[in-house]
């Protein structure tokens, strides 16, 4: 076995460095390592035969092989693809640097409750607040207008909503609110009326409805 190295063992990490052992007779330390490196006392033989070098146990959140300490994403295997900076489960296009993936423009539903909700999924009923300024800000864009979409989450149709696709209605609720033309009242009942919707653009909107979920403009 290789002799201790003025008494170091690979227990002996301080600040999660330890020593490599050079057997010259003196059994002297030589050289820092990184951190996930370790000098194994079982393993120096023959003159200045440098010991085995093993990993530490250590943490590995993601299951990547690569310990959390030295991962550039700990809870992401995936680390990052496209090499812009981003760990791949918070890039918008994790295989794009340029992000080129990102829309120009257009409706997207509603970051309930500040959660980021690219996948809504129609099964489900969202309830509770959205500010259409963090949804559209999340896609590097500006809220520009709100309206409702149908969210029967596997309810019989309802309030002109006839399946569980999570679209805008002319039937029911089709009243909404741009910044550039204001308030549009649909010519059918209205879910909130100006107040509600608009408050989903200039801020935060909260709505408990049934059958309909916030929908946001950007651009």
């Amino acid at each position: 076995t290789c002799p201790d190295c003025e008494g170091a063992s690979a227990d002996d990490a301080v600040d999660g460095h330890c020593r490599q052992c050079i057997a010259d007779g003196d059994h002297r330390p030589f050289g820092i390592y990184p951190p996930s490196v370790l000098w194994d006392d079982t393993c120096c033989e023959g003159e200045q035969a440098a010991a085995c070098l093993i990993e530490p146990p250590c943490a590995d959140s993601d299951g990547d092989g690569v310990c959390d300490t030295d991962d550039l994403c700990p809870e992401d295997a995936l680390d990052d693809s496209d090499g812009d900076g981003s760990c791949d489960s918070d890039d918008r296009c994790p295989d794009d640097a340029d992000d080129t993936c990102v829309p120009d423009g257009g409706w997207f539903f509603g970051h309930y409750d500040g959660a980021i909700i690219d996948f809504p999924e129609p099964s489900f009923s969202y309830n509770g607040d959205v500010n259409c300024g963090d949804t559209c800000s999340s896609y590097g864009l500006m809220a520009i207008g709100a309206r409702w979409v149908c969210n029967l989450a596997g309810s019989s149709p309802s309030e002109g909503c006839y399946s569980d696709d999570l679209i805008w209605s002319a039937e029911h609720c089709s009243e909404s609110y741009s910044i550039y033309d204001g308030y549009i009242a649909g010519d059918n009942p209205a879910c909130g009326g100006e107040g509600q919707i608009s408050d989903a653009v200039f801020g935060t909107g909260n709505e408990w409805y049934t059958y309909h979920a916030f929908e946001c403009e950007c651009g």
